[in-house]
This record gives C-alpha cells, structure tokens and sequence, in this order.
C-alpha cells in the first residue's frame, strides 16, 4: 500500500474521529477491520490519528494563526480541517515526507474531498506555516 493510500485512510479516520465522540482506539480498530489496511500502513495510521487526537487544540491553534483574517477554525468544513491537521502532523512529525510533499498531498486530498476552493486556501494556510509566516 502506497504512502497516498495510507495518507487516505488516516483521513478517513481522523474525520471519522472528528464526528464520533467514541473511544478512538476502538474506532481505529474497527476501521481496520471494514478496510484492507496492511500491517504497515497501519503503524503510521494510528501514530498520526493518535498524536492529532492528543494535540487538536494546539494544532487548531497554530492552524487559527494562519487563517485569512475573518475566518475562524470553526468556519472550515470538518474535511478540509481534517485535511490540515493531517499534513500539520506530517509537517512537524515526519523527517522522512519533505515539507512541500506533505503539503501538495494535502491539496491533492482537497481537490477530491473538499470545496472547489478547499486546495487554493490549505497550500496558503500550510505553506506559511511551513515558512513561518504570518
């Protein structure tokens, strides 16, 4: 399995967790067993939805630094925070995806699961968190 489709079901199940206030431990079980994710993909799956699900609140909170000026966290379709939080984690967390990878899979999973304007905004938000800009 692919780092793209790997990166698609930690999608999956972060949104999931985003909308179902259950135990996350057995949401990302159960997801496991609804889905044919393998071994290793599974690893990286539950590091990331782990340290989003302990970290949401610093997260949404870097990512409210970078909003345009008259939006709000809470104003972003539940997806495309989703798909922010994500690429934040890939972003601070994993030496081994460059920074502008994480960032273009995040647009592409924009394109596909968010607005029409979902990918021109999320390249903006994290590109400048990527840059340290404000």
């Amino acid at each position: 399995m692919g780092r793209r489709k790997t990166r698609e079901h930690a999608l999956r199940l972060v949104y999931q967790i985003q909308i179902n206030d259950d135990d996350i431990n057995e949401q990302m079980e159960q997801y496991f067993l609804d889905n044919d994710v393998k071994n290793t993909a599974k690893e990286y799956i539950k590091k990331a939805v782990t340290y989003i699900n302990e970290n949401c609140k610093d997260i949404d909170s870097v990512l409210s630094m970078y909003l345009a000026k008259n939006w709000r966290i809470e104003r972003i379709p539940k997806i495309e925070l989703a798909i922010m939080r994500l690429a934040y984690y890939e972003i601070l967390n994993l030496e081994d995806v460059p920074k502008s990878v994480a960032i273009n899979e995040a647009v592409e999973l924009a394109k596909t699961y968010g607005s029409d304007d979902a990918g021109k905004y999320i390249n903006a938000v994290l590109a400048n968190i990527q840059n340290g800009e404000q």
